[in-house]
């Protein structure tokens, strides 16, 4: 194994193996000390190699060789190479010395003393790159400014790539934290937000909790739909420390309603719709938006109960919401749990519909209760009662001398309530009465439709003013709540007959400057019709069979 280190030695430095001599005399008398090798192949010349290289010359010149051990040999070439400050190659020769000898104590202390030259040198090395980077790195703020980054970056990258003292690394990482922080600024100014997020993301690799590169960073982020998630994430995981920070939740809602994630808006948004700072900014009506979206969902999921609850939340901070929706859910709901066959038990919870004044639905569920259980008495018994409210109503016509809309309201009654034979025939009995009441007024019709058509207009004026007031719970003198929505429901059901009915007589009215009764008409029919129907569709209750 010694064998073959000190070959490699050899042949590092340009050698063949040696033979054991180190002093030559020469024919002059010089003296040379070094090391002597037989030249191959020949013995009239030989290689000479010392501190000063190695020479060839022939034996013939040669008076004397000395020999001496390995070690001392190796150590003198050594000390030569010390000699010329050449630590490097006297570290080699050093340790060819100890393979010789390892306890060569010259060799052992020329070694030391040539590794210390070695990192005294280095030292020296260092602290000269050291200054000559210090002078490099103060230039580095001055190029910022002057938005020569490219340049700062190349001074920067040459201090992070060297070995440099701990105190000028973290100098470096900071101006370089600074360089990109300042470089994403003028690409972001520049409106190359690509660029821009690309420096914001080396910011954050070297200083994850910088929040002026996250706040750009999110900010460039925000106009992006691909990164909604991202920001969404990033404020999410800053509310954990900040709960009511109005900003964050502001930020967290709006994404959060944007993908229609509208049940996990609404904490956010009620906090941001009931701060002052951000009244009349819309979020009260994004808000309620949430909630019926949540509502609807749960309700088209089957989750009633859920979406009940949703809408009792709603009502205590929106106490004056319309609350029809809530008692439908809550009729479906109740009706869900009831048999199949409990038709009376369905039935008698019509009644709740017919307390908000869906009429026309509670008509629809008694008429889809008597096709599976035709002799139900409840489900007739609400149809008649709705027959009779009908008929009554005709009859009050009559009697205000309003004959044509009589006869139009009776030719309706008897196309809808067949049903009930006897009323029907009463209905058309009055029909005729008005018919004849009609054609005696016919020489005041035209007066008699511009009076019609007032009142008409002046009902559904009245039907909105109620529809105004469906949140508000009033009491009359006598202790009876006023019920809003169904005075409103009457009145705008009036306005159509009315306005029908004037038409009727003269359909000139229609266009009539100053009336314009064709688009009153439209008004009144929309304002009944939403009165009338559920925001929600009430799904057919069908039996399993």
């Amino acid at each position: 194994m010694k064998r073959i280190l000190i070959a490699a030695v050899v042949t590092m430095i340009g050698l063949p193996m040696a033979v054991k001599a180190d002093i030559v005399i020469l024919q002059d008398g010089t003296r040379l000390m070094g090391r002597v090798e037989q030249l191959p192949n020949t013995n009239e010349r030989i290689a000479f190699i010392s501190g000063s290289g190695r020479i060839e010359f022939p034996t013939s010149r040669i008076r004397e060789i000395i020999e001496e051990p390995d070690e001392v040999d190796w150590t003198r070439v050594a000390g030569q190479f010390m000699e010329r400050r050449n630590y490097g190659a006297a570290v080699q020769h050093y340790q060819l010395a100890l393979e010789a000898n390892a306890e060569h104590q010259d060799a052992i202390d020329g070694l030391q003393k040539a590794q210390d030259a070695i990192d005294a040198q280095q030292d020296e090395r260092n602290r000269e790159l050291r200054e000559k980077l210090t002078q490099e790195m103060e230039a580095v703020p001055e190029l910022i400014e002057l938005e020569k980054f490219t340049e700062a970056e190349g001074i920067l990258d040459r201090v992070l790539a060297v070995e440099t003292s701990e105190e000028q690394r973290l100098a470096a990482r900071r101006m370089t934290r600074d360089l990109y922080l300042a470089w994403g600024f003028s690409r972001y100014d520049r409106l190359d937000m690509r660029g821009a997020e690309e420096k914001y993301q080396r910011v954050l690799e070297m200083d994850p909790r910088n929040e002026e590169a996250r706040d750009r960073l999110l900010r460039i982020w925000r106009d992006d739909p691909s990164k909604r998630e991202e920001v969404l994430k990033a404020y999410q995981a800053r509310l954990e420390s900040e709960p009511n920070n109005l900003q964050y939740n502001r930020t967290v809602g709006d994404i959060l309603y944007q993908l229609q994630r509208y049940e996990e808006s609404i904490p956010h948004l009620e906090k941001v719709a009931s701060a002052p700072a951000f009244r009349n900014q819309g979020y009260d009506t994004r808000l309620l938006n949430a909630y019926q979206e949540t509502i609807s969902k749960l309700t088209d999921e089957g989750n009633l109960d859920e979406a009940i609850s949703r809408f009792q939340e709603l009502i205590r901070i929106r106490p004056n919401v319309d609350t029809t929706n809530l008692t439908m859910l809550q009729y479906r709901r109740d009706r869900n749990r009831l048999a199949d066959d409990d038709w009376d038990g369905k039935a008698l919870l019509i009644n709740r519909l017919l307390e908000i004044g869906l009429s026309r639905t509670a008509e629809d569920e008694a008429e889809l209760i008597l096709r599976y259980d035709a002799e139900n008495e409840i489900a007739e018994g609400i149809l008649r009662e709705l027959a009779r409210a009908e008929f009554n109503n005709i009859q009050q016509t009559f009697n205000q001398g309003h004959y044509r809309v009589a006869v139009n309201m009776a030719e309706r009654f008897k196309r809808t309530r067949s049903r009930f034979p006897e009323m029907t025939n009463a209905a058309d009995e009055l029909m005729k009465k008005a018919q004849i009441q009609a054609e005696r007024d016919a020489r005041a019709a035209r007066e008699q439709a511009r009076e019609i058509a007032q009142r008409g207009i002046d009902s559904y004026n009245e039907a909105v003013r109620a529809a105004e007031m469906m949140g508000r719970t009033d009491i009359r003198p006598g202790g009876t709540p006023i019920s809003y929505r169904q005075r409103a429901i009457e009145m705008s059901r009036r306005a159509v007959e009315y306005m029908e009915a004037a038409l009727k007589i003269d359909p000139s009215l229609g266009e009539l400057t100053g009336m314009d009764l064709n688009t009153s008409l439209r008004d009144a029919r929309a304002l009944n019709q939403r009165l009338t129907r559920p925001p929600t569709p009430l799904p057919r209750s069908i039996p399993r069979r």
